[in-house]
């Protein structure tokens, strides 16, 4: 069962020529090319994704020039791409590249592409994380668990142990009202410690019995 999408991350450097911005023929604008860039990615999930397969790309880093009147010889980017499917992945990854080294024949740029597999997908084994759910319902009451939630595109190291063994990864609810995570107004809601304790405790009774 599918729980978090596989995660690669990537880092670039255009390096063009820069030049004043009232004369930007006489350079390479590494701030057009970067724009173009992302824009023409975002075609990856939109157009190379099949409708029953999900894949996001996201751009988190942006860094180029310091003034009002230079465009900048260099712009560094930074991302993250992540999905289930391994193999769509691959695709994903080779078109990615072939995209900009594509961009960078077309601008006369050049790129230094620092691309990273992170995390395999996290996938649990359906009948430990039904057995979980078990122990779950026995401590909150079935209306207080989702069996089957929908998969979370985030990702989780935990996938390297689901890999060599089977097992399950299982969701703790912050409260509805809670920020998520990453959020800078994210709190842990601490009267959850008890009862994650509690769940620990009477799974481990459970697979004892």
């Amino acid at each position: 069962t599918d729980v978090m999408a596989a995660f690669d991350i990537f880092s670039l450097t255009l390096t063009g020529k820069g030049c004043h911005a009232a004369m930007p023929h006489l350079g390479i604008d590494t701030v057009l090319a970067s724009c173009q860039l992302i824009s023409q990615l975002q075609g990856l999930v939109s157009r190379e994704t099949p409708p029953d397969k999900s894949a996001v790309l996201s751009f988190t880093s942006i860094n180029a020039g310091d003034t009002f009147n230079v465009i900048p010889e260099q712009v560094a980017l930074r991302g993250t791409l992540r999905c289930f499917d391994m193999a769509l992945k691959e695709h994903l990854e080779a078109r990615f590249k072939q995209a900009i080294a594509s961009l960078a024949d077309f601008h006369g740029l050049t790129v230094e592409l620092d691309y990273q597999r992170c995390y395999p997908a996290t996938i649990n084994t359906p009948e430990h994380a039904q057995h979980c759910a078990t122990v779950l319902e026995g401590l909150l009451g079935q209306d207080n668990v989702l069996r089957n939630p929908p998969p979370s595109m985030a990702s989780e190291d935990f996938s390297f142990l689901l890999a060599e063994r089977p097992g399950a990864y299982i969701w703790m609810g912050n409260g509805e009202d809670s920020a998520s995570l990453h959020n800078p107004h994210y709190d842990f809601n601490d009267a959850l410690l008890p009862l994650g304790t509690r769940y620990w405790v009477e799974l481990v009774r459970a697979l004892l019995v």
